[in-house]
């Protein structure tokens, strides 16, 4: 193939009689024709490989879609991939409450009793499980700090029902009070009595006694009440904030039995207002105490939240 591509000219040998005056011939056309064949053969390859490279590329790309699609979706966590359907599921439950009511409950009582952080639960359900529930509830009490109440408990296998015809789960004598740290307030008896189905659920047992217990808190500041369905309302809103919110989620409704004074919207509104509020009072206490602590004068203050 190499000589090939020297022969594109041929020479024509003179005759014998036109020595004297040889003619040079013009060179002949070139013969394509011999090309031919090779540059089929060359765009063949060329095309085919092309061809084929293209199909594979998209073989592989059928093939991977899925499994890519189906990791990144499975790369999110549960919760994550729920979130839109919780999304439009909480919209809905806040479309169905009066926010401007619970809002003023919520600040009735941030006013009186402000918001704690959470408690100790774990330490007080390990007490419920040893069937230690005096200790639990002196615990309880300690958070709320009423630990120098005199708590006496007592089961009772009676079924006593609540004004509005439900089944009464506790309750505590809450008369003759007294201002919340006065000596009356000290030194008075708290009776507490528990009824059938208290103990079901720790996270119930919790709430329960966390509610018999702020209604003496509540009782104690002289927080007026119009009604008793306003005051319990308040006392729901009082174990949220006073930091009991994860034992009142979890132990309000238990296989559809709800207790408590607040609807679901209600509730789940209340526990996402806590979370912001301390969220936002944690960033305040961040952010004062630094400079309470250090004043002009390089005193030290004292600040106690």
């Amino acid at each position: 193939m190499h000589n090939s591509h020297y022969t594109t000219a041929t020479t024509v040998q003179p005759s014998a009689q036109n020595i004297t005056t040889p003619k040079i011939s013009s060179p002949s056309p070139v013969n394509y024709s011999l090309f031919t064949p090779i540059v089929i053969i060359i765009l063949s390859s060329i095309i085919g490989a092309f061809f084929r490279k293209d199909k594979s590329t998209n073989s592989k790309s059928k093939d991977l879609s899925p499994s890519v699609k189906s990791s990144k979706t499975n790369a999110l966590p549960p919760d994550k991939r729920k979130q839109p359907q919780k999304d439009r599921q909480t919209k809905q439950n806040d479309d169905s409450l009066d926010k401007t009511k619970l809002d003023s409950e919520i600040n009735d009582i941030v006013h009186y009793i402000g918001i704690s952080n959470l408690a100790d639960t774990p330490e007080i359900t390990g007490l419920f499980i040893d069937n230690k529930l005096k200790s639990a509830i002196d615990m309880i009490a300690k958070h709320l700090s009423l630990e120098d109440l005199r708590i006496t408990v007592t089961r009772s296998n009676k079924k006593k029902l609540a004004s509005d015809g439900r089944i009464k789960l506790a309750e505590v004598n809450v008369s003759n009070v007294g201002i919340y740290g006065s000596r009356q307030f000290k030194s008075r008896p708290c009776h507490i009595t528990i009824y059938n189905g208290c103990e079901a659920n720790v996270d119930r047992f919790i709430y329960i006694m966390a509610h018999e217990l702020n209604h003496i808190v509540l009782h104690s500041v002289k927080k007026p009440c119009k009604d008793e369905n306003d005051e319990e309302r308040l006392t729901d809103l009082a174990v949220i904030f006073s930091g009991f919110k994860g034992c009142y989620a979890r132990g309000r409704k238990i296989d559809n039995n709800t207790a408590g004074y607040l609807n679901d919207a209600e509730a789940e509104y209340a526990c996402r207002k806590y979370d912001e509020m301390l969220n936002t009072a944690i960033s305040k206490r961040e952010t004062i105490l630094p400079n309470l602590i250090s004043s002009k004068n390089k005193m030290p203050i004292k600040y106690v939240f």
